[in-house]
């Protein structure tokens, strides 16, 4: 019986041994042939093992032999939150008109890892539904069946929830499809429970010298772009501005005639909201005597929800059609949110 229990603390001590890690060993010393087994060697052997098993820890663990469903995966006390939390890199970016990139990225999702080495490539072909639309923004996310190195993208006009998932999918970024059907420079990447701010902002400007026509009320073709990083604008007879997404939108505009006007002359400057007279913003009139040269101008703060548009409308009754001053520096317009 002796020889028995002998035997099986020997296996026990030599699988114990074969782990590889970092870790405190244990070793033992071989009786000779035809030795007698005393109980103090029994009993020391006995209790160094019995020591090193409540002393064990994982540095003893054979490398890549610990399975992810051994993991106790409750919430409170298990694996659940890493496995489903951790997020490094991943940054998507514009690749062109119609691709973006995910960067290198380290993430967990629906209780997989992955970690990759390269950029993965998004595109139209990755849409979960339907077909792609102009003017509309677009998720990225982590197909829940990724897994190991391969990520699988997923692009989505669903956007997530508070914490960054859309079921078992993780959302990467948001971005925006203009109406030429052209993804803009501008992603914004998701932060803990939101995604980064980016002001939608456009800036026009022109040099045409367009002629406002007596007594009526004209729209002014901002002609030139400066600056539009959601491509909102859209130029010509019917400028607008689109807003991509509701929120409350900054206007400064500035519109110079280069042509006096006589006393009681008026000049007036207006935004007017998806077609309709929705403020006044400046109002001048000549006075007796006295001839001048005057200017329509806004500063105003309006809401719009996506969809709707603004464009800055001059009025002026000097007789006869008057020309805007050729100048960028005094005919522009500037639209900012406030997100």
């Amino acid at each position: 019986m002796k020889t028995l229990s002998f035997l099986l603390l020997l296996a026990f001590i030599i699988n114990f041994n074969a782990f590889a890690g970092t870790c405190s060993s244990i070793s033992y010393t071989s009786s000779t042939a035809n030795s007698t087994l005393t109980s103090t060697k029994y009993n020391t052997d006995n209790s160094t093992v019995y020591n090193f098993v409540n002393a064990y820890d994982a540095g003893c663990i054979s490398s890549q032999t610990l399975e992810a469903d051994s993991l106790d995966q409750t919430v409170a006390t298990g694996f659940a939150a890493p496995l489903n939390g951790v997020f490094d890199g991943c940054k998507v970016t514009r690749d062109s008109a119609a691709t973006l990139l995910i960067g290198e990225c380290i993430a967990s999702v629906n209780n997989n890892w992955i970690k990759t080495a390269t950029g993965t490539a998004v595109a139209w072909s990755d849409l979960d539904t339907g077909a792609e639309a102009a003017s509309t923004f677009y998720y990225v996310y982590i197909d829940s069946l990724s897994d190991g190195a391969t990520l699988t993208p997923v692009v989505s006009v669903t956007p997530p929830g508070t914490n960054g998932m859309n079921g078992s999918d993780r959302v990467l970024a948001r971005f925006y499809n203009d109406g030429s059907s052209d993804i803009i420079e501008t992603v914004s990447q998701w932060q803990v429970n939101k995604f980064e701010s980016y002001r939608i902002r456009a800036i026009y400007e022109t040099s045409a010298g367009q002629t406002i026509d007596n007594n009526s009320i004209e729209i002014v073709d901002f002609g030139t772009k400066v600056k539009d990083n959601y491509s909102a604008v859209t130029v010509g007879s019917s400028w607008k501005f689109t807003a991509p997404i509701a929120d409350y939108y900054d206007i400064k505009a500035f519109g110079y005639f280069n042509s006096a006007f006589d006393a009681g002359e008026l000049v007036t400057g207006n935004i007017y909201k998806n077609g309709t007279y929705h403020r006044r913003t400046s109002a001048v009139e000549a006075h007796a005597g006295v001839t001048a040269l005057m200017a329509a101008n806004a500063s105003v703060t309006v809401w719009l929800e996506s969809g709707d548009y603004i464009n800055f409308q001059i009025f002026q009754n000097s007789g006869g059609g008057i020309a805007l001053n050729n100048e960028v520096e005094t005919t522009w317009i500037t639209i900012e949110s406030q997100e």
